[in-house]
């Protein structure tokens, strides 16, 4: 068999007897040898070899096969192995087809050698064509080009050289040489700092007009083909090292590396591993204190927490101060927490089976950015939610979070439909989208939780199901799959339900900050709060006296309503908002710190008004006093003491002060036309009367 897979033409296989056979080894000293293997492509089928680029293959088997089909029957196999041979059928197809009967011979000798399969008359040494192909050093040795251009090139049109020893080596340096000039290559620059380094020659010019050095391009035939040094760049260099440098290892590895295997590879099933991101989305929101103004106050960040298992939205949370570690708190609370309060809150009537996510988590994968530093997430996951694993991905490594990053991907289109959206195709005379914007925060929230709702009940996960899902018919959306999944895998997981757990879960995951206790209330950023606690602790009393101080509490972001307060016994109190603060009750803290900015702009403004009020009439004052002491008599009997007449002087200008009212009176309401009661008592007598009484 070794002779035949070696051969050019294979011999007729000879028949033996097992005494002859045995024989023969022992004499020729013959070896078992077990690793004698046929060419693999033996035993593939017509579409493979296509694949491989081998149908001309095809087409030289075919030919063959067709040349002795005649001859490929068993009774034409017996009796040219064992009979008297078969020169007649030869003969006979050489007159028809006037091909010489070695060609039969051949071709039937290695269809029988080879198993009598049709792919035993494949051309397999063509595997090994332009191996002996022989590269020179360099171009003073005689070049040949290798193709189909025949000897130098003459059925070509293309009269470039072949290929050197120098120019492969000259290639397998141009990356690092051009990566030092340059940076970011790619394989038509490669091959143009090919063509600029080493295909040019340097003249010294004669002509005054032109420059004393000039370069001008070796002729054609002291050269190589673009096509050449492309393909070599390609085989020497390749095209994945030349996408590395250009792209940079980080989005190589994120963008363009293999990633066999899928997100849900190690993952038990729903809560066991959530993953946490951010954006900045494009849509434009107002404040709510803006009355008939719309006041736009940013794009806001929203912040995902997504299960990796169903692909089921967890928890959203929705931040106008960008990415900072309180949202991200924020948001891991939220994912924890029961939606049915959550969405009511919002307008937005739901039951527990239609957002079932209240679960904590076993695992969180969150990216490397400054909202989740290492120190703050430990604290977070350590502190009492007990999630028992942290991950952090590389920068800029998207990939490595692929659920979350695709979940905040589906809802952009979504938001861009909205007003006050930044889109890609909006029309450069167009006002600013911030100038149309319409929702406040809350109709964000809203609207995301609709269309979170939505695609937990309607996404297409059909094919994530395992056999256990199907064999029970579990419905092919995220939403079904969770609450199976939860029961049938996780044993229930880890729900959060009673107030004590949503304490305790807060209490862990909201930052920590500090709120001054005052003479009567507790004040955090400037606004009150109370709770019996503190009367029955005496803080109140001791802040009057002693002075005030501060206490540790957490605080949620999403509401002004309560902030947290720990006992030094555990008790974790919700201290409420006083109604004197009503007009922040219920807002996003966000929203209060921008609205108590405005208003300390308009408490300054204020200030400034009344300071101008009080000095305009403290000049009218002063204005009068001058007037009045530029007329001024003095007093017949000036003393030290009051003057006698002071109360007799009061009595008279009062009454003519009522006689003047009363007049004023009567004039209105002759000049309204109205009559008077002929009853009514009024003294209208004249003012000099009034005057006569006060001699008598």
């Amino acid at each position: 068999m070794t002779k035949s897979l070696n051969a050019t033409h294979i011999s007729k296989p000879r028949a033996w007897k097992i005494e002859e056979f045995l024989d023969h080894i022992h004499r020729e000293q013959m070896i078992h040898d077990e690793s004698i293997e046929l060419p693999i492509e033996i035993t593939m089928s017509d579409d493979q070899l296509r694949m491989k680029g081998r149908a001309k293959w095809l087409d030289k088997r075919d030919q063959k096969m067709d040349l002795i089909s005649s001859l490929t029957s068993d009774e034409i196999i017996r009796k040219y192995l064992y009979g008297y041979g078969i020169a007649p059928e030869i003969k006979e197809l050489c007159e028809k087809t006037l091909i010489v009967r070695s060609a039969y011979y051949s071709a039937l000798n290695r269809f029988i050698t080879m198993g009598q399969t049709r792919n035993a008359l494949l051309p397999f040494k063509l595997r090994h064509c332009g191996n002996n192909y022989k590269v020179f050093s360099d171009t003073d040795s005689p070049v040949s080009k290798r193709g189909r251009g025949g000897k130098n090139n003459e059925n070509s049109l293309s009269k470039s050289r072949g290929i050197t020893l120098l120019d492969k080596d000259r290639i397998s340096t141009l990356l690092n040489e051009y990566m030092r000039i340059f940076g970011r290559p790619t394989i038509r620059s490669l091959v143009d700092y090919y063509n600029a380094c080493y295909q040019m020659v340097e003249i010294q010019s004669s002509d005054p007009s032109k420059p004393s050095v000039y370069r001008e391009p070796l002729p054609e035939k002291e050269r190589l083909s673009e096509r050449q040094i492309e393909y070599h760049i390609r085989k020497i260099i390749g095209v994945e090292t030349v996408l590395r440098r250009r792209v940079g290892e980080i989005t190589y590895a994120k963008d363009y590396s293999q990633k066999p295997g899928s997100a849900r590879d190690g993952v038990v099933g729903p809560t066991h591993r959530y993953e946490i991101d951010s954006t900045t989305i494009n849509v434009y929101v107002i404040s709510p204190y803006t009355g008939e103004i719309l006041l736009s106050i940013g794009r806001p960040t929203v912040y995902i927490v997504v299960d990796v298992w169903t692909t089921l939205y967890a928890g959203v949370y929705i931040s106008l101060t960008g990415t900072k570690q309180s949202a991200f708190a924020e948001a891991l609370y939220n994912a924890m927490m029961p939606k049915v309060p959550f969405a009511a809150r919002f307008g937005i009537e739901i039951e527990d089976h239609q957002w079932p996510a209240h679960h904590r988590p076993l695992q969180l994968v969150m990216d490397n950015g400054t909202e989740n530093s290492p120190k703050f997430a430990e604290s977070v996951l350590r502190a009492g939610s007990n999630i028992e694993t942290g991950s952090w991905t590389p920068a800029y490594r998207g990939d490595c979070k692929s659920i979350v990053e695709r979940a905040l991907g589906s809802l952009t289109p979504n938001v861009n439909r909205l007003p006050g959206s930044v889109t890609p195709d909006t029309a450069k005379e167009a006002e600013h989208p911030a100038n149309g914007a319409m929702f406040t925060l809350d109709d964000l929230y809203r609207s995301l939780i609709r269309e979170m709702l939505g695609a937990n009940s309607t996404k297409n996960r059909i094919k994530s199901r395992d056999f256990d899902m199907a064999a029970h018919g579990t419905g092919s959306n995220p939403n079904d799959q969770f609450i199976f999944g939860l029961e049938r895998r996780m044993n229930g997981g880890y729900p959060i339900e009673t107030e004590e757990q949503m304490k305790q879960v807060r209490w862990s995951v909201l930052p920590e900050e500090r709120a001054r206790v005052t003479e009567n209330c507790v004040l955090f950023r400037g606004l009150r709060y109370h709770h019996p606690y503190a009367e029955e602790q005496n803080w109140y009393t001791t802040a009057s006296r002693n002075g005030r101080f501060d206490i540790l509490v957490r605080v949620t972001q999403s509401s002004t309503d309560c902030i947290f307060y720990r006992t030094d016994e555990g008790q974790i109190l919700s201290f409420v908002l006083q109604d004197i603060d009503e007009q922040y009750m219920n807002q996003h803290w966000d929203i209060v710190i921008d609205q108590l900015e405005n208003e300390k702009q308009t408490i300054h403004e204020n200030k400034i008004k009344k300071a101008n009020v009080r000095a305009k009439n403290m000049a009218e004052d002063a204005d009068t006093i001058r007037r009045a002491k530029a007329s001024m008599r003095k007093s017949p009997d000036r003393t030290k003491g009051i003057p006698r007449d002071v109360k007799d002087q009061k009595s008279l200008h009062a009454e003519i002060n009522q006689r003047v009212n009363d007049a004023e009176t009567v004039k209105q309401l002759s000049d309204g036309g109205i009559a008077l009661d002929p009853t009514t008592e009024m003294n209208i007598n004249p003012i000099e009367e009034a005057y006569n009484n006060y001699e008598q």
